[in-house]
Order: structure tokens, then sequence, then C-alpha cells
């Protein structure tokens, strides 16, 4: 019998893999006649399963607001009357109460849609790291060998979108909120106030976005696996920026292409925020079970997953948010129903709450700067009535409501006619109601190790910060799924702490976990590691945290530095421990007028919180550092132009690492992850 099941199995994983090599085969004659004709086949859209997937996404994604808004007066001023008008796409509609929160967890986009048919599907290598210039850097390196895979990168709407509409819109969150209304802008709602099933030609029925289109996403997909053994620039379309100049080209969307296409790729790229949070992971349909996974620049694994799931609210966010609520509410108060009303007030209480709750804490005397840490029970028991709000229910019905994007609009709109916020506070972004959102989505997590962080650091604005006191935790579905899992790094030792959160946490026996170390490529002769104790003024270089506000040293720094480019051809690299100290000493040379030394010397480029290095400072800086004058970059231990980035050759000829970048010993924050067992 055993024998008999194993025949079986065998035979069906044959049957597979000739439909995948049937599958392939089509694909490849679809592309090599689309490059002979020129032109776009006309060609009959299958109705499979990766088709179906697109339809799913446009199926569940959020209503569009309802054209039939009912008010409670006939008022017969005319402006009145087009101001209403004019407010219907800010105005919650009937179709979006909790009848329809029962969607959230029938969204295709977090599931498989019910199959039919077989699904072809085959063995992955998963690669992550940590940026999408990171990958692109994976990717020319393949193209440098003989193998050809079905290669993918996987990213966000915001990297992806071709649609200049929406790409204006720059944040994230507010892009994939306007990509869902523009899919579902030719829904209608049924009696019930359900949407029919769209079809995948989205176009035909009045889709808001021309690059939604059925034919045309499955041409791109067929385009992404496509592997012409011809081709000199192998996998034109594997990295970001090719596959969104391969969208424009094709007028079809790269996103819904990539989603389509995951099925048959047998190499995935994918940025940390894909694999490691687990509700992103469902989004992308990302299946790790089977697959290997290999983990680049994972020394700072754990680190990661704490930062990918730590989520900040500042007392700033907060008072703009229940402004908003409030001026919302009493706008439209008249025309919102009985239920939209009681969730927009119930938001607005939870808001409040928190924003009473951090003032009070923030008024206390004698409270440290350095935060104080609270658990979960102790958070909740202080926001009053709103221990007594379902969280779980309001977080569905804000991602089913669209709420967060109609009060941005509300706010843009009228902004000048709304409260004036307080000017003395730090600026805060648009969409302030996004973050609540998230903080919402993380109070829902049900952690053990869950705690809140009262942080004083700025006494104008202090923030609530949820964290995870053991982010192992979130790794151990991914070890129990994957088939292996290899994680890769330069600095991998020492290995203590992801060895117990292997062994302890994720239950990993000890014989199953391998080790190997291996040395580097570059030679004894080819380093020269050089500790400086001194600058010219021969004045100690005590970079502690004490110090690092200290003129005196910072002026014999910033000499240090001159002193030691002028001896370095081309490009040098220098690490500041901090955002903070990178700061002081910029601010600290250009009032001395060593910032114009150091600039009369190499081209100096300095990396910024905001993280836009990967597409503008980094190919600037290349491309100084090759020159004779040379160039200098300035960036941060722990940012994005830290790892992962190749300084070869002429890019770095020198790196400067400018003190050790040690924690704050008397973070309240650290002393408690400290206590974790």
């Amino acid at each position: 019998m055993d024998i008999e099941q194993e025949l079986d199995e065998l035979r069906e994983e044959k049957a597979k893999q000739q439909r995948i090599q049937q599958r392939l085969t089509q694909i490849r004659q679809d592309q090599k006649e689309f490059r002979e004709s020129g032109i776009k086949k006309n060609r009959k859209i299958r109705r499979g399963k990766r088709s179906r997937s697109v339809e799913n996404d446009l199926e569940n994604a959020p209503p569009p607001p309802s054209s039939d808004i009912i008010t409670l007066e006939d008022d017969s001023d005319n402006k009145k009357d087009f101001n209403k008008r004019r407010d219907r796409d800010l105005l919650l509609s009937d179709s979006e109460e909790e009848g329809d929160e029962k969607k959230a967890s029938n969204n295709s986009i977090n599931g498989d849609p019910p199959e039919s048919e077989p699904v072809l599907r085959c063995n992955k290598l998963i690669y992550a790291s940590r940026t999408h210039s990171q990958l692109e850097q994976f990717v020319k390196e393949l193209q440098k060998t003989n193998f050809k895979p079905r290669v993918l990168t996987l990213g966000s709407r915001q990297m992806l979108c071709v649609n200049e509409e929406v790409r204006e819109l720059g944040e994230g969150k507010l892009i994939n909120d306007k990509c869902n209304e523009l899919l579902s802008s030719s829904g209608k709602n049924t009696e019930d106030g359900k949407r029919p099933k769209l079809e995948c030609e989205v176009p035909k029925s009045g889709c808001g976005c021309s690059y939604a289109k059925g034919d045309a996403i499955e041409e791109l997909s067929d385009a992404i696996l496509a592997v012409d053994e011809d081709e000199k620039f192998v996998g034109q379309a594997r990295g970001i920026s090719q596959l969104v100049k391969l969208g424009r080209q094709r007028h079809g969307c790269p996103y819904y292409a990539s989603k389509t296409a995951l099925g048959l790729s047998q190499l995935i790229l994918v940025p940390y925020n894909i694999l490691l949070h687990k509700r992103t992971r469902q989004a992308w349909n990302l299946d790790l079970s089977g697959n290997v996974i290999i983990v680049d620049e994972a020394h700072n694994l754990l680190q990661t997953l704490a930062s990918i799931h730590t989520v900040e609210l500042s007392n700033n966010q907060l008072d703009v948010c229940c402004q908003c609520l409030s001026d919302y509410m009493e706008h439209f108060q008249d025309r919102l129903s009985f239920r939209n009303l009681r969730n927009v007030k119930q938001l607005h209480c939870l808001a409040y709450s928190m924003y009473q709750f951090l003032g009070s804490i923030s008024r206390e005397k004698g409270s440290s700067t350095d935060g104080t840490v609270i658990n979960m029970a102790h958070f909740f028991a202080q926001l009053g009535d709103a221990i007594n709000i379902d969280l779980c229910r309001l977080l569905s019905y804000l991602e089913n409501s669209q709420l967060c994007r109609k009060l941005r609009n509300f706010r843009l709109r009228y902004r000048p006619q709304v409260t004036i916020y307080n000017p003395n506070l730090a600026p805060v972004n648009i969409t302030p109601l996004y973050q609540l959102r998230d903080f919402i989505e993380a109070l829902t997590s049900r952690s053990e190790d869950a705690r809140i962080v009262i942080d004083r650091t700025n006494i104008r604005d202090p923030r609530l910060r949820f964290i995870l006191l053991n982010p192992a935790e979130k790794l151990r579905d991914i070890v129990n799924e994957c088939r292996s899992l290899i994680l890769l790094g330069g600095t991998m030792r020492p290995v203590d702490q992801l060895m117990d959160a292997f062994k302890r946490v994720c239950k990993i026996p000890q014989q199953r976990i391998k080790v190997f170390s291996c040395g580097h490529v570059i030679g004894p002769k080819q380093l020269l590691a050089i500790s400086i104790g001194k600058g010219p003024d021969d004045k100690p270089l005590s970079l502690n945290f004490a110090n690092r506000d200290s003129e005196s040293v910072l002026r014999s720094l910033a000499q240090s530095f001159i002193n030691l480019i002028r001896q370095i051809p081309n490009g040098v690299v220098a690490f500041f421990p901090s955002y903070a100290f990178l700061g002081t000493f910029i601010r600290s040379i250009r009032s001395s007028g060593h910032f114009a030394q150091l600039e009369r010397r190499k081209e100096i480029f300095i990396e910024t919180r905001a993280g836009k290095e990967e597409t503008s400072i980094w190919p600037t800086f290349c491309r100084a550092a090759v020159t004779q004058r040379g160039a200098l970059l300035m960036a941060v231990v722990g940012g994005k132009l830290s790892e992962g980035i190749n300084f070869s050759d002429e890019l770095g000829r020198c790196v400067l690492m400018v003190g050790v970048p040690y924690p704050n010993r008397q973070s309240a924050e650290l002393q408690e992850r400290m206590k974790v067992k």
C-alpha cells in the first residue's frame, strides 16, 4: 500500500512538472511572437488561477463611496447643495458599516481564492536583503553568471506603481488606498451591500486605473517568467527599476503582474519587511513551505524583526487625529448613519484617551527623560472608557471603510476652515490617521512580550512606542514553515543570541543547526587597520557619549578628517554612531569653517534620516568617487548605506569609523529587554 501511494505521488509530481514545462514553453513562444511582430497579440485571456488572483484582488478591494446620498433635510440653498455633492467622496456610505467587516477575513489578498483547477507552483529559493538597492546589486551579480533562473523581485505598490496620478501621492499608505479606490471604482453595490465579481478586463467595466487590464497584466507576467537564451541582457525585468520600465512599455501593472508570476518563479528576491512581517507575507501569498530561504546581512536579524513590529505614535499626531475626527463629525453629523457615527466616535474616544494618558505621564514630576516601560494590562487600564472598545472590530472597520483616506482628503480640502493646530508642536505629516491605525493593529497582536514605552526625549512632543521584548517569537513561523533557512553575514559573531532564539523559542534541536565560517576574500596585505587616539592638536579623541558635544573634541576630529583625506585618493567613507552625532558634527564643522576645507579637497555627501539615499546620494557619490578629486561620504551605522553596499575599488579606499555605536545603558527600553529570559 505504501509503495502504491509513493507511485501515485511520483505520477502526480511528474504530471505537475509536465504542466509547468508546457506552460513555460507556451510563454517562450508567446514572447518570441511578441518580439517578432512588435505589437501585442490579441489572444484569448486564460481564466485560470493566475488570472483569478488579480480578479479576486479587484473583487475584494474596498468599495467605492456610494453615489446615492440621502440627506436629512431638503435645503434649497444652491451653495449647500453644491457642498454636499462635492463632499460625497469624503462621506462614509451605508455600505461601509459593520456588515462589510466580514469581508476582511475573506480578502483574497490574505489567502488563496477558491481553487477549481490545479495550481502551478514550483520550489523556490527566496533571497532576502535589507533594501532594494542590495537586491539590485544581487541581480547584477547574477547576470554575470551562466545561471538563468526565473527571477522575480517583490516590492510594494509604492515601488512598482506606474500610474503617475497615484505615484504623486508619495506615501505608501496613500498609494495603497488610492490603488484600491481606482480598482473598485467600477463596482456597484448590490442590494445586500456586496459588490459583484469584477472581470479581469477592468477598463471594460470602467476601472479607474488604465494599467489594471487583465490582458496587459497577463502579458507582463509572461515577460517576467520568460527566459530567452539569445537575450544579451538576461532577466531585464528582474529588478524593480526594470520591472517598472517594462510595465510602462506594455501598459500593464507591475504590482499585479508580479503577484501573477509568483507561482512559477524560481528565485524570489524580497526586502526584509515582506519576508519578516506575516501580514505582508500573506498579502503577497508568499508560501514558505518546502522552500529554501536565504537571509543576507543576517547579523541584525532579531533587531530587524523588532524594528518591523515597532510602532510609534506621538503626542502631536494624537492631537491632530482628535481634532480631525472632531471636525469630521461636526461637518457630517447630519449625514452619517448611526453605525458610522458610532465607529468614528469610538475612534475619537480611543485617540483622546491615549492623548490624555500621554500628557499625564509627561507632566509627572521627576519623570525620567529616558522613558518608562509599562505592560499592556497597565496601558489598557489607563484608557478609561476606551478600554471597552472592541479594537479588532474597529480595526476591521478602518480597513474596509477607507476612513483614513477620507479624513486625509477632508483635512486637505477644509484645512483653512478647520481648527488651527498648535504651531508650537513639531510638524506632522498629513496622514496621522494611518499611524493611529498601525498602532491599533499592533495593540491587537496579543503578544505576551509586548510593551508600551513612553518616550520623553522630545519634551514638546512625547511618544508612545509599541515594542516586542522578544522578537524571536516572530521568527518561529518562518523557521517551522520553510525547508531550510540560511543566514549569511560578514559579521555574524557573536551568534549566542541567535542560537538561543532557535533553540529556546523556535524549538530547533542542536543537530539541525549547522554553523560554517570562512576567511575573508581580502588578504592581510590588502588591509590596514589603524586606531587613532589623538588629533593633530595632541588632544585625546574621546568619542564616548558624554564627550560628543564637546567643541574641542569635534574640532580635533574635523582636523583629523582634513589631514586624512589629503592623503587618500578617490572615495572615503566615514561612519558615525547615530544620526544625532552626525548632525552635531556637521553643525560644528560648518560653524568653524572646517566644512569648507573638507569640501575643497573632496566632494561631500551626507546621509539623512529621510532614507532617500538609494536613489539620490549613492549614485552621485559613485560617480564622484572615481574622479581624480574623489568624494567623502558621511553615513550612519545601521543606516541604509552601512549594510549590503559594495564599496569596491575606488568607492572605498578608506573607511573611517568614528567611535563605537554602543547602546545607551540608561535606556529604560534596553533595561527591560535585558530582563527577558
